[in-house]
């Protein structure tokens, strides 16, 4: 049983997660249940979705007080639990890794395997914070998406800890499109396109990439910077937008499908995120749309300090710089600029990833975990 705070077709990095994992380990032998909930998606495209699933999928409702929709999931996967009698019970996203830890403490009839994807384990709120770490203690197994997440994981459970990266479908993305057609067909024809996929938030440091963006227009007029994925502050980086004077050269394109998806990674030069530490302390734990543009020959520019470093190689795959720092940030875009660099980046990314970074690849880690609980 996987029990996941979020769920596709809604985007997030924690629901692509649960589901890549549960159709591959399903492809593999194992008997699969979903337990999670589905938002950031209209009723049609989720009931459409939800048709081609083999496993089985129990969702549940956000109410709009917060208590309530607590009591209503921990009630849910309680039922779920004593129906399906799960060996092992997969946790992933905070409030997953305490529901998963009530019943592991309470009944005690299934293993607990804890994804640690990042934030989670540095949350502002003390509760919080201290609430995921009483999961991780009562975890028989712990599994982080990347070292650098593994640092803050309590240092009192090395013996626990494996460190398996995330994945990205290489199936959607394995097909390669002509370049030059896809800028033609959307209007950037001639453009030097970069792009970032992912809510445009704090977190991921659009405005960041904005800041930068200005010093690469003075050699590069003709660059394009392309944010795809939701937000709930859009205005906020409109104003920033404007305020460095790029407001010809970017533009929002909100939630995406994966068909658009495919076109904008296989037409953009470039993939550039900025992730930074937010300040409710979540933190980018590794980079799935950093493999994503490697699938699609695209070398990526990353920022230090989170788990991102280790979706590229440095130097061979793509470039990263420090947080917070839009010059460098910058430096790092001008550089490849260079059509030939550029290509052989992407060549090489492409190359890493299919052979490292596939869902198949990564199913059959965790199958191999949690076979030896």
């Amino acid at each position: 049983m996987i029990i996941s705070s979020e769920f596709p077709p809604g985007p997030g990095g924690v629901g692509t997660h649960a589901y890549e994992l549960a159709r591959h380990l399903e492809r593999v032998g194992n008997s699969v249940v979903v337990v999670c909930s589905q938002n950031y998606s209209s009723k049609e495209v989720i009931d459409n979705f939800n048709k081609e699933l083999r496993f089985t999928l129990i969702t549940h409702e956000q109410k709009t007080n917060y208590l309530v929709t607590i009591f209503s999931r921990l009630s849910l996967v309680l039922r779920a639990i004593r129906t399906h009698k799960p060996e092992v019970v997969i946790a992933s996203g905070s409030n997953s890794i305490w529901v998963g830890a009530i019943y592991r403490y309470l009944l005690g009839s299934f293993k607990l395997v804890v994804v640690a994807h990042g934030g989670e384990l540095t949350f502002s709120s003390k509760i919080r914070r201290s609430l995921t770490r009483w999961g991780c203690r009562l975890a028989d197994h712990i599994i982080s998406v990347s070292n650098y997440t593994k640092q803050y994981i309590p240092d009192q459970l090395p013996s626990k800890i494996t460190v398996i990266h995330n994945g990205a479908n290489h199936f959607l993305l394995q097909d390669k499109k002509q370049q030059r057609d896809l800028k033609d067909k959307y209007g950037y024809s001639g453009k030097h396109i970069f792009l970032t996929v992912g809510s445009v938030s704090e977190r991921k440091g659009q405005d960041i990439v904005m800041k930068a963006l200005r010093t690469v227009i003075q050699q590069y007029p003709d660059t394009i910077y392309l944010m795809a994925g939701r937000s709930n502050n859009i205005e906020f980086f409109k104003t920033v937008a404007r305020q460095e004077g790029v407001e010809n050269n970017v533009v929002f394109l909100g939630s995406v499908n994966n068909e658009f998806l495919v076109d904008l990674y296989n037409m953009t030069d470039l993939y550039v995120i900025a992730s930074r530490h937010s300040s409710d302390g979540d933190f980018e734990g590794f980079g799935i749309s950093v493999i994503e543009a490697a699938l699609c020959s695209v070398p990526a520019v990353v920022t230090r300090d989170s788990g991102l470093v280790e979706a590229i190689e440095e130097g061979v795959t793509g470039f990263s710089v420090p947080s917070e720092n839009p010059e460098e940030l910058a430096k790092a875009i001008i550089h490849l600029m260079d059509d030939g660099l550029r290509i052989n980046m992407g060549i090489a990314a492409r190359k890493r990833a299919e052979q490292n970074f596939t869902w198949e690849k990564v199913a059959l880690s965790y199958h191999k975990v949690l076979t030896s609980l």
